[in-house]
């Protein structure tokens, strides 16, 4: 399956049984392949990572989705315990009972070891239809506002708004609950239309990332390429869209006037990245118009000009990379 189809399907792709490559575990964000399994009339299975004690490749909240037919999203390890939690998964969507599964030291899989000689505690549990906890999951994704949502060792789920201060996942055995904070997906906004701005929008497709085109006077349909098209002013697309914490923007326009309206209405706004392609040479002139038009110096700092990592590229796919590099750097690190 090429990846652009893999990740517009949605995520569930063959489970660690049914094929030699795991493909399944290339999608970091389980709600699209929940999605496909809550439209099934047989229930799944959600596995999530609760608990880390030791080295480990994947962090607490990591997700793995199983349909009823064992395809299945996401990973927990690194391919160490990933079989053994789907048919667990399996086994708890035909009970229902979840289950707090322990691998590594002190488990009783003592046929799944794990390499880096860590400790994890996996927390599985049904995903059906009417569970309407999960539903709220997929709509909060679908409005682009953090949830919260908490299950006890019994299988009693609630949801609730999330805070900055909510950690994205744990375990607490006093009160036998486990949590998971759901985000918003990153989103990623490319102003323009030339070969950067389309390679950028396919990479970032690739990445998991939502990529959307907007174009001023477009024609009438987007590129095939997985991105959401917008044929509006970059303005009206960012009142579309509403900008958020979770969005990066990056104008291709190669036109200083159209960049400008871009840049004077991103810097200001929530989003975490606004970055501009174009020579060194014109930055200085960005930043003047942008100071005339009153922008805070607070807001013109963040402009990231020209945009990308030094990496040397040379042809879009590789300044596209450099570009998206440098925003996952800045989301993961804050720098």
């Amino acid at each position: 399956m090429a990846l652009d189809t893999f990740f517009e399907a949605g995520a569930l792709a063959p489970g660690p049984q049914a094929s030699d490559w795991p493909a399944f575990g290339v999608a970091d964000d389980v709600r699209p392949a929940l999605a496909e399994i809550l439209a099934q009339r047989e229930p799944g299975a959600l596995a999530t990572l609760v608990r880390v004690d030791g080295p480990s490749p994947r962090p607490v909240g990591s997700q793995m989705a199983i349909a009823a037919d064992g395809r299945a999203s996401g990973h927990v390890s690194g391919g160490c315990v990933e079989g053994s939690v789907a048919i667990v998964g399996r086994e708890v969507a035909e009970s229902g009972k979840p289950r707090l599964v322990v691998f590594g030291r002190g488990s009783p899989f003592v046929d799944v070891q794990l390499i880096c000689g860590a400790r994890i505690e996996v927390f599985i549990e049904r995903a059906s239809a009417d569970d309407a906890t999960l539903h709220a999951v997929l709509q909060a994704r679908a409005a682009r506002r953090s949830i919260v949502r908490s299950v006890t060792y019994e299988g009693e789920a609630s949801t609730r708004a999330a805070t900055d201060a909510d950690a994205l996942a744990g375990a607490d055995d006093e009160t036998r609950t486990m949590f998971r904070r759901y985000d918003p997906p990153t989103r990623l906004v490319v102003l323009g239309h030339d070969p950067v701005a389309l390679a950028l929008a396919s990479l970032a497709n690739a990445a998991g990332i939502e990529s959307v085109i907007a174009r001023a006077k477009g024609p009438p349909s987007g590129p095939a390429n997985g991105a959401r098209y917008l044929s509006m002013a970059p303005v009206e697309a960012f009142d579309t869209l509403k900008l958020d914490r979770w969005t990066a923007i990056v104008t291709t326009t190669h036109d200083l006037n159209d960049d400008h309206e871009a840049l004077e209405a991103a810097l200001p706004s929530d989003a975490f990245y606004v970055g501009a392609l174009g020579s060194r040479l014109r930055v200085a002139d960005r930043v003047a118009k942008l100071e005339k038009a009153g922008v805070a110096w607070d807001a013109i700092k963040r402009l990231r000009a020209p945009v990308g990592m030094d990496i040397g590229a040379a042809t879009p796919m590789e300044i596209a990379l450099s570009i998206l590099a440098d925003i996952v750097r800045v989301q993961r690190k804050g720098a």
